[in-house]
């Protein structure tokens, strides 16, 4: 049978399974939350149906490989989760049913939690966001996921839409005088600002409409806070010709009251804030997760660095005893980002000694250098550039100093950084390390496919992170 086949199959399996149990959802909570793990599961299913369906060309040897596996093992615990279920609901089956195989459901249930998670490797690595955007039913797909609660998906789906989208949205302009700075001297590239009661960050970017337009557009979701992405209000004008976009920042940040300077994480770093290692792994999947989502979505960030994560810390001075309280983490610094499908590079590489270190080898150089297309890889990159500078505690300014003899040579900047990525493994162990590493050496492998890099990335950075948080979770339960 093929891939498509299966997959048609599977989705029976689910319906049958529905139909066997609805009789016992009012008598049984276990049962009861068949529905809505069955229904995740179902729709991951019917995102494989439709981008299975719509490929061009059909799947690599690769893909094919990974969708059986995938297939065969939902569908092996969903057939054994039907054989668990009891034959009626008698008073008799209802006394057995609490018994061991009840238990066994339960563990059914987290099976499927898990493979759900695993599929999100295959959603990030196979692009089947982009091949769902193309749909008939995307609306009524995308409202039973906004129904199952998963805010990473559902965001991430909004997020792809509206970047390559068709929809003529309004971005709604707010007037500079409704804006109180609370970051002083008056903006120059971004800054915090009072609007309506609430904390607001401003970004200047160009003032080309359409480029506003889409970037106002494609962030303006309620759920990107769920993604460490800050949701778009709208945009101001200041002096008449300078554009800001004005995101909003999360309640839930802590200590940001008027504060002096722009709380972004090279300033804590900087400023020797002392964070907890479990802060400090946490920024790492934070910052992590927000790379991935943007990848998932068809976006590339190109300026990826502690100077553009958000972050507000409280405590934790030199001076002082203890580690500071340490809010969520945001990306931030979308100024020269672009959708993944743009066919020519939108500006030259950098040329800022410091702002270079963090980029690709291929991507360092001025206007006289050869310009490489950019692409995920060197997002990658400059993503194992901050996670040294998380795990040193460090900036790259500092870790680099002038007196370094490699500065401004890129191969040997690049041998420098993986010095330091291996050196990671004392400070956070060899998860963390391992992580940084795969970000510096992968991501500059040639002739690697977009799809493999994907799923290197998913696998061997963002999920040793996640393992690494999950190990802190217990702890705390224990």
């Amino acid at each position: 049978m093929d891939i498509f086949s299966t997959t048609v199959e599977v989705i029976k399996l689910i319906n049958s399974i529905y139909t066997k149990y609805s009789d016992y959802r009012v008598a049984d909570q276990t049962i009861d939350s068949m529905q809505h793990r069955l229904e995740c599961v179902e729709i991951r299913l019917e995102m494989f149906r439709e981008h299975l369906s719509n490929t061009k060309g059909g799947l690599s040897e690769d893909a094919k490989r990974v969708f059986r596996q995938s297939l065969q093992k939902v569908g092996d615990i969903l057939y054994d989760l039907r054989d668990q279920l009891p034959p009626d609901i008698s008073f008799r089956t209802k006394l057995a049913w609490i018994g061991w195989k009840k238990r066994r459901v339960d563990g059914l249930l987290l099976q499927l939690r898990t493979w759900e998670q695993e599929v999100g490797s295959m959603i990030f690595t196979y692009s089947l966001l982009l091949t769902v955007l193309s749909i008939k039913n995307f609306d009524s797909l995308y409202e039973r996921l906004s129904r199952t609660g998963d805010q990473s998906l559902t965001g991430t789906l909004a997020l792809a839409r509206r970047i390559h989208g068709d929809q003529n949205l309004q971005i709604y302009h707010i007037p500079v005088s409704t804006l109180i700075p609370a970051v002083r001297p008056v903006p120059t590239d971004r800054v915090l600002a009072q609007y309506e009661s609430s904390l607001v960050y401003l970004e200047r970017h160009g003032p080309r409409s359409d480029v506003l337009t889409r970037m106002a557009t494609a962030f303006r979701s309620p759920d990107l806070p769920s993604m460490h992405l800050l949701s778009c209000l709208g945009f101001t004008v200041y002096h008449g010709t300078e554009h800001f976009l004005v995101y909003q920042i999360p309640t839930l940040v802590p200590g940001i009251v008027n504060p002096a300077r722009l709380p972004i994480l090279s300033y804590a770093l900087d400023s020797n804030v002392r964070m907890a290692l479990e802060d400090r792994f946490r920024i790492a999947v934070e910052i992590t997760t927000a790379v991935m989502e943007i990848h998932a979505a068809g976006w590339v960030h190109k300026s990826i660095r502690s100077d553009n994560v958000l972050v507000s810390t409280r405590g934790g001075e030199k001076e002082g005893k203890g580690d500071a309280h340490v809010s969520s983490a945001y990306l931030v610094g979308f100024i020269i980002a672009r959708s993944q499908d743009t066919e020519v590079s939108n500006c030259f590489p950098t040329t800022h000694p410091i702002h270079s270190l963090y980029h690709h080898p291929e991507r360092q150089g001025g206007s006289n250098d050869n310009v490489v297309m950019f692409d995920i890889r060197h997002d990658m990159y400059s993503l194992g550039a901050l996670l040294i500078e998380i795990g040193f505690g460090k900036t790259l300014r500092v870790l680099f100093s002038p007196a370094t003899p490699a500065l401004g040579f890129k191969e040997a900047n690049h041998k420098c950084l993986l010095d330091y990525a291996h050196r990671l493994s004392s400070k956070m162990g060899s998860k963390y390390a391992d992580a940084a590493i795969t970000c510096l050496m992968k991501s500059t492998q040639p002739h690697e496919k977009t799809e493999v890099i994907r799923k290197e990335f998913y696998e061997e950075v963002l999920c040793p992170l996640q393992e690494i948080m999950d190990g802190f979770k217990k702890k705390r339960r224990a």
